[in-house]
């Protein structure tokens, strides 16, 4: 909620003015003497339209439809104490503006005829989601996961992820974080390009995700990373397995680490390299 306190009248109108959206109009110092705060500006899914009145309305004149909205908005009216009232939409339409007018005059003794509606102006947050690879695993198939943020929650059912080529994909997470793995995709003798594509439901479009699957026979490091949570570690994948008698001694150094004993190993077999410090320092790999 936009709190704006009107004794300080003329920094805060020139501020409004300022931030207002292109188009607004400049409100009348007057409303001070009937208005305290109000919701203002971008607002999320589910948040409340209140208006906070400068002096307590008795119980028989709190009355309803004082809110008006354009376009349109459908949804509930109530009082929550004698000086603050709020509107809930039922849904905002994303990004869109909405001007909306609070009935003063229905519940205050309005002096002066300009302040019997109060104008204001509310925008609905986008709805937006990202899409990240946090890896690949080879095996004899390449399995890839991820991950999904949303900027308001989300049910599953509302969630499409498809990739190309074709395979099944696993959804797990609820609310506005999830995660992702596909099914094993074919290795063939080339490298081959990957596709995921990202659909929520009254969500902005997201932009597909890319990356490439090696051809089997080469070798190649496909993804280091410093991993922070839980045991830290470094982390490099590998389109192949190194070979069991190949020493990991060296494969791996780190700068800015505590003096113990460190360890490298082999999982996934031999897909992946782990190596285990003593603490890990800021590191230009990707973090996760």
């Amino acid at each position: 909620m936009r709190k704006l306190h009107f004794w300080a009248v003329a920094a805060l109108f020139a501020v409004l003015s300022a931030c207002a959206p292109k188009g607004a109009e400049t409100l009348d110092p007057a409303f001070a003497n009937y208005i305290s705060a109000y919701t203002g500006g971008i607002v999320n899914e589910g948040t409340a339209v209140r208006v906070e009145l400068a002096a307590p309305v008795p119980m028989d004149k709190q009355v309803s439809g004082l809110f008006q909205f354009k376009p349109r908005l459908e949804g509930s009216e109530r009082w929550l104490s004698p000086t603050v009232v709020e509107f809930v939409p039922d849904a905002l339409k994303d990004g869109t503006v909405y001007e909306g007018s609070f009935e003063v005059g229905k519940v205050a003794d309005v002096r002066e005829a300009q302040c019997r509606v109060f104008p204001f102006r509310i925008q609905a947050a986008p709805k937006t989601a990202t899409l990240s690879l946090d890896g690949i695993t080879i095996r004899n198939d390449a399995v890839l996961e991820g991950s999904i943020r949303l900027s308001v929650p989300a049910p599953k059912e509302d969630i499409v992820l498809t990739v190309e080529p074709a395979t099944n994909v696993t959804l797990t997470g609820e609310g506005t974080r999830y995660r992702f793995e596909t099914a094993g995709i074919t290795r063939t003798n080339v490298d081959t390009p990957v596709k995921i594509s990202l659909n929520v439901n009254g969500f902005r479009e997201t932009e597909p995700l890319k990356t490439v699957v090696p051809g089997a026979g080469a070798f190649k490091v496909i993804d280091a990373r410093i991993i922070r949570d839980g045991n830290p570690r470094a982390e490099v994948r590998f389109s192949e397995p190194l070979a069991a008698t190949a020493s990991r001694e060296g494969l791996i150094e780190l700068s800015g680490v505590v003096a113990r004993p460190s360890t490298s190993r082999t999982m996934s077999p031999g897909f992946i390299l782990r190596h285990l410090p003593g603490r890990i320092s800021p590191s230009p790999f990707p973090t996760a």
